[in-house]
């Protein structure tokens, strides 16, 4: 059980052992990653930052990207770019080349555990969604607080859809 919030761009899933806080993330681009981020946002990928805090004290939060993913309003699907896709990207363009190994670590690749109370916040890339999209729907499966299962679905309108205009 537990309950799902909206505080400005930012979309939470709370319960009594975890918080899960999701925003798009193209204004991080001048931040950790910044090369990557910036050229990612320039292809039209979604970037969203996700922050897993485990607020038990003697459970453990487990979370695998590979079961996740991102279902557009024109019925577009994908699944999370993990590290060897990404690189070879980066093997044909040289801005995302250049910052690759530093940001590694920034982005959830693999599963992750998250100990008792910590918090990890990492970036989850996903390839563009359709032309057109306008909305889009994150849907994380099996997402472990000790031997408890939730799923989670996350809401939210996609500021790349209006780039063109800005």
């Amino acid at each position: 059980k537990g309950g799902y919030s909206r505080k400005g761009e930012e979309l939470r899933f709370e319960n009594e052992d975890v918080t899960v806080v999701l925003k798009e993330a193209r204004k991080d681009g001048k931040k950790a990653g910044g090369s990557v981020l910036a050229r990612l946002y320039d292809l039209e990928f979604v970037l969203l930052k996700m922050s897993i805090t485990n607020r038990s004290e003697s459970k453990k939060v487990r979370y695998d990207p590979a079961i996740t993913a991102l279902l557009d309003s024109d019925l577009g699907y994908s699944k999370p770019l993990d590290y060897p896709r990404l690189y070879e990207m980066a093997i044909k363009d040289a801005t995302l080349e250049k910052g690759l190994t530093g940001f590694r670590s920034s982005f959830y690749d693999l599963g992750i555990t998250v100990l008792p109370l910590h918090t990890l916040s990492r970036y989850i890339i996903f390839r563009p969604v359709s032309k057109g999209a306008k909305r889009a729907k994150l849907v994380i499966k099996n997402m472990y607080v000790g031997t408890e299962v939730i799923d989670l679905t996350f809401d939210f309108i996609l500021t790349n859809a209006d780039k063109s205009k800005e």
